[in-house]
């Protein structure tokens, strides 16, 4: 039966449809089963950001946690106006928790769930131009790098990816007297992530607990962002 209430996991049925997705993705064969994918990751998905919201809120006050599609759940549905990849739906589960008035924010939460694998993360993949500006002028100054520095390396050490570089050389020419702001000036974006194979608390309640411990380890980065680069 679909989930109406609390969130229990999501069943292997969720799993396989994926699965079959990737190797079905085209409209007939999603058409013929939509209530497959209602039953076993809309309606769970829903219930799990339900779940999420108070203590999201209580970790990042301010941020948004929508439980409808086109808020905190991206649609299964690509748009062909924003993808360069021409295969009508996504093969997996986009979830988006964000600060400001609109989703492309200079900090959020997500996660991503595969038919094999969880992912979860904070912070921005694209500065837009004015955070990228503003950004660029902390990271030229050596203390503020440093102390950035600081900060991504817990991340780090407790087993998190830090992603954003992009630039091979120093963003603008401009010059660096520390390891740190080198590094940094090389990034349009960052954020945090870890990474894993998908694990069995996926099918239980305690999946909300397993995102919130990572996410929780991440939100230093994310208040660093919202601090200092938003409006």
């Amino acid at each position: 039966m679909a989930q109406t209430g609390a969130f229990t996991g999501f069943p292997r049925e969720a799993f396989r449809f994926l699965e079959n997705l990737a190797a079905h993705n085209n409209l007939e064969w999603f058409d013929a089963h939509r209530g497959e994918w209602e039953e076993f990751l809309l309606h769970p998905a829903k219930a799990l950001i339900a779940v999420l919201q108070a203590p999201l809120q209580e970790l990042s006050p301010g941020i948004h946690v929508d439980p409808r599609v086109g808020g905190s759940l991206f649609s299964i549905r690509r748009d062909p106006q924003l993808s360069k990849d021409e295969r009508p739906f996504r093969e997996h589960l986009d979830f988006w928790f964000w600060h400001g008035a609109h989703r492309a924010p200079v900090s959020a939460l997500f996660m991503r769930m595969t038919a094999t694998r969880l992912a979860l993360g904070a912070g921005c993949h694209i500065f837009e131009k004015d955070a990228l500006e503003r950004f660029r002028r902390l990271m030229s100054q050596e203390a503020e790098a440093d102390r950035l520095a600081v900060l991504t390396a817990r991340l780090e050490h407790h087993g998190h990816q830090i992603e954003g570089v992009s630039h091979v050389g120093t963003a603008n020419g401009q010059g660096t007297t520390s390891t740190a702001q080198a590094h940094f000036l090389r990034h349009s974006g960052l954020w945090a992530i870890h990474d894993e194979l998908l694990p069995s608390v996926v099918g239980t309640p305690d999946l909300a607990d397993h995102c919130l411990s990572h996410w929780k380890h991440m939100q230093p980065l994310h208040a660093w962002l919202l601090d200092h680069l938003g409006d």
